[in-house]
């Protein structure tokens, strides 16, 4: 077989069972001239090499995008919907805000050591005042006061966050967002 005055035989190596003059040109990174049933537009003779063929497009083919974009049903959100869901979000966003200033300002208690050391922290997660028992520091035993001292602090620290965390999720809940997916099934 010859192409262009070229032998195709260096091309063609079998690796594999193909038979045919179709697995032979894939193998050899040709392809096979496409059989025609004649006439005056019948496809050359001879394979012809990867970069000769064109490519037509298919409408009808996926890959092939329409730059509109298609519509399916309904909007899931309504215009009317979305003014009202909007607003909600602004009045959610005033009531956080005053809420997480309030949080601030209020005062937090760990102890440890059965409230030999207590800290004092706020809502904004700074500590305010660590008190110690008197004992404690007479006793110098300067281990036992540091780690008392940190479980104090993280006691109040855990303990401002998990309240911090709860008034918000109250606050947020009584929010409650219209549906939005009204009207569509499943």
């Amino acid at each position: 077989a010859r192409h262009r005055g070229r032998s195709l035989q260096p091309l063609l190596r079998r690796t594999h069972t193909g038979r045919g003059r179709d697995a032979e040109c894939r193998l050899a990174g040709w392809r096979a001239p496409k059989r025609s049933r004649g006439g005056a537009s019948a496809a050359p003779e001879g394979p012809q090499p990867p970069g000769d063929r064109r490519r037509r497009r298919n409408p009808r083919r996926r890959d092939h995008r329409d730059p509109r974009p298609r519509r399916r049903g309904h909007p899931a959100v309504k215009p009317e919907d979305l003014g009202q869901l909007m607003e909600k979000a602004r009045e959610m966003q005033s009531r956080l805000g005053e809420l997480q200033q309030e949080l601030a300002t209020r005062r937090f208690e760990g102890a440890a050591g059965g409230g030999m050391v207590t800290a004092v922290v706020t809502g904004a997660l700074r500590v305010l005042e660590i008190r110690m028992e008197p004992s404690l520091l007479e006793s110098g035993d300067r281990d036992m006061i540091q780690d008392l001292t940190a479980a104090a602090v993280n006691a109040a620290l855990h303990h401002a966050q998990s309240m911090v965390q709860q008034e918000l999720q109250r606050a947020s809940a009584g929010m409650a967002l219209p549906n939005l997916f009204e009207g569509e099934t499943g």
